[in-house]
C-alpha cells in the first residue's frame, strides 16, 4: 500500500508548476503548511483544489483542515491547485539573475536574529565576506569543501513562490563583491548551469542554478 502520493502543484500564477510527494498520513492543514513553503502563499489564505490530470473530472475543494489525505481518494498524478484568497498579488518576477539581487528586503537586525539561515552558518564558520577585509581569503573559500547546509529554500518577491533547492557553492564570485550562495534548484527556475561568463562555480543542468545573496536563503526545515 502506498504511503505517499505524487501531486502536480499549481497556482494562479501559470508559470508555477512542480511535482511533489506528500505523505498520505498528514492532514489537509499539514499539507497546506508544506505547500506554503513551495508557493509562498500563507496557509491561512489558501484554498486547495484537487483536479484530475486530464481535466475529465471536475475539481473538488479539499475539506476542513482536520481531514487526513488517505481518506480523500487522492491518486498519483492529480493536480493540487493552490488558490490565493487574497486576490491578485505582485506580478511574477524573473528567476534570479546572477548579477541581480532579489527585490525583497529584511533588515539586518531582524535577519541576524533568525536561525537556520546561511548568514548564521557563515557566522559559525567565521566567514563574513566583507570586502574591506585585507586577509587573503582564497584558502578559506568553501568552494570545494563539504558544505553542511545542504537543503535550502530561497525567498523571492513577496507573494511569489518560495524556491526549494540545495546549497552548491558559498564564496566569492567574479561578477559582484561579497559572499554569494550558489543554489541548485529542484526545478528549472534558475538562470544558469552553475557558471557565469565562463566561470564555473558548481555543476547543475541549464536553468537549475542561480546565485543569491545570503539574506534570501534559509535552511529547509524538513523534506517536503
Amino acid at each position: 500500500m502506498d504511503t505517499h502520493v505524487e501531486l502536480s502543484v499549481s497556482t494562479d500564477n501559470q508559470e508555477f508548476n512542480c511535482l511533489r510527494r506528500f505523505p498520505l498520513s498528514i492532514t489537509v492543514g499539514e499539507l497546506k503548511k508544506r505547500v506554503e513553503l513551495l508557493v509562498g502563499i500563507p496557509y491561512k489564505s489558501m484554498t486547495l483544489q484537487l483536479r484530475a490530470q486530464d481535466g475529465a473530472a471536475p475539481s473538488k475543494l479539499l475539506p476542513d483542515n482536520s481531514a487526513v489525505l488517505n481518506t480523500l481518494s487522492i491518486m498519483n498524478g492529480m493536480i493540487l491547485h493552490v488558490h490565493d484568497e487574497r486576490g491578485a498579488r505582485v506580478p511574477p518576477e524573473e528567476s534570479f539573475n546572477a548579477a541581480d539581487e532579489v527585490a525583497f528586503h529584511l533588515s539586518d537586525e531582524k535577519y541576524n536574529q533568525k536561525k537556520n539561515t546561511v548568514r548564521s552558518w557563515l557566522r559559525e564558520q567565521k566567514w563574513t565576506g566583507h570586502e574591506e577585509t585585507t586577509t587573503d581569503k582564497s584558502s578559506e573559500t568553501p568552494e570545494k569543501v563539504n558544505i553542511k547546509l545542504q537543503r535550502c529554500i530561497v525567498h523571492g518577491l513577496q507573494g511569489q513562490p518560495i524556491k526549494p533547492g540545495r546549497v552548491a557553492y558559498i564564496g566569492d564570485v567574479h561578477f559582484k563583491p561579497g559572499v554569494w550562495i550558489g543554489v541548485h534548484f529542484d526545478d528549472a527556475v534558475g538562470k544558469n548551469d552553475g557558471s557565469v561568463d565562463g566561470h564555473r562555480y558548481f555543476d547543475c543542468p541549464p536553468n537549475y542554478g542561480s546565485f543569491v545573496k545570503p539574506q534570501f536563503v534559509e535552511e529547509e526545515a524538513e523534506e517536503i
